[in-house]
């Protein structure tokens, strides 16, 4: 109908209508002209041989080269050697230990309190540690231990004092080590450590007393301080099962005890008023300490436990040396039971 309307408006004007350009579309078809070959998308490259499945990979062309074949595929990062897997689960890399204790030991040589009685008392410890490594198969560990001042009174005689009249002993006991772990076995469920290190610990008593020998009034103290350095040596183990498990910690100290005795106002065998004794010996210093516990959070475990320590040499009071005679030594030990809380990250 254009077409029409075109040559009749030309034929009345008298112009030649103007040639319309050929059209290749299909007649009512909104799809555009179309050139008849279209051009390449790349310019053509030099022959290439086809990749082969199982072939070799094409590598990565020259600098400012073009990859015509389009077989570029990127070169593995560089990662380093590769770390072996380690034997047994992570329990965390750090942990702290805070611990609460009840605590009990005996009066040395001094026969059985018959008044009150407060040998049994709190304490407390803390320990904490490190691994060095990635597998946890090398670290350090340092833990300190304070058990609270217990008092014991007599009231019929004084002991070791040949007076009848009253007597009280306060006995305080503390102790702190640092030593290193290394893994001797280790799995998922249970591992067991090598322990070694360095450990200190301090005994101080005093006893006192007053009244009467005969006609003669008598006012007494003793006190001794035993001070121990020793190195020690053992096991510490641990095996869990689902969310509970059982730990062991069993060392053996082995060094030296400086022990010192003063003592005033006693009538000894030479009628001595002030003896005054001190002696460097050989001394054993075993520790150990027993868990049960339960993991309740990814970070955390509670348990209870059971402690001992023991100084196989040690001057308690009641051991009076005569003027001019050695001190006498005995020994000391201490026994806990333990409530505490552990921490991992």
């Amino acid at each position: 109908m254009r077409r029409w309307l075109t040559l009749l408006v030309a034929a009345f004007a008298g112009v030649a209508p103007a040639a319309e350009p050929p059209c290749d579309r299909v007649p009512g078809s909104l799809v555009a002209d179309r050139p008849a070959e279209l051009p390449p998308l790349l310019p053509p490259g030099p022959s290439h041989p086809p990749y082969l499945p199982g072939g070799p990979i094409p590598r990565r062309p020259a600098a400012g080269g073009y990859d015509h074949g389009q077989f570029y595929l990127p070169e593995a990062v560089a990662t380093g050697p590769k770390l072996p897997p380690c034997p047994c689960r992570p329990l965390g890399r750090t942990w702290a230990t805070p611990t609460l204790a009840m605590g009990w030991s005996r009066a040395g040589q001094l026969p059985a309190a018959d008044g009150a009685d407060a040998s049994f008392r709190a304490g407390f410890g803390l320990t904490a540690g490190t691994w060095l490594d990635r597998c946890q198969n090398l670290g350090v560990e340092g833990s300190f231990f304070f058990l609270a001042e217990g008092r014991q009174r007599w009231t019929a005689a004084a002991p070791a004092f040949g007076a009848a009249a009253g007597a009280g002993l306060s006995t305080d006991y503390w102790s702190a080590d640092v030593t290193g772990r290394r893994t001797l076995f280790c799995e998922d469920n249970v591992r067991l450590d090598a322990v070694g290190g360095y450990r200190f610990a301090s005994l101080r008593e005093e006893l006192t007393g007053g009244g009467t020998a005969g006609s003669l009034a008598v006012a007494a103290r003793e006190t001794t301080a035993n001070r121990a350095h020793v190195g020690e040596l053992g096991l510490g183990g641990e095996y869990r099962f689902d969310r509970w498990y059982a730990g062991m910690t069993a060392v053996v100290g082995l060094g030296v005890v400086r022990a010192e005795s003063d003592a005033v106002g006693v009538a000894g065998p030479a009628g001595a008023l002030a003896v005054s004794r001190d002696a460097d010996r050989f001394a054993v210093l075993p520790t150990a300490n027993l868990t049960i516990g339960r993991q309740w959070s990814e970070h955390g475990r509670a348990f209870v436990g059971y402690g001992v320590h023991y100084l196989s040499r040690a001057a308690r009071p009641g051991t009076i040396p005569a003027a001019g005679a050695e001190l006498a030594l005995t020994d000391f030990w201490v026994q806990t039971v333990n409530l505490g809380l552990e921490f991992r990250y």
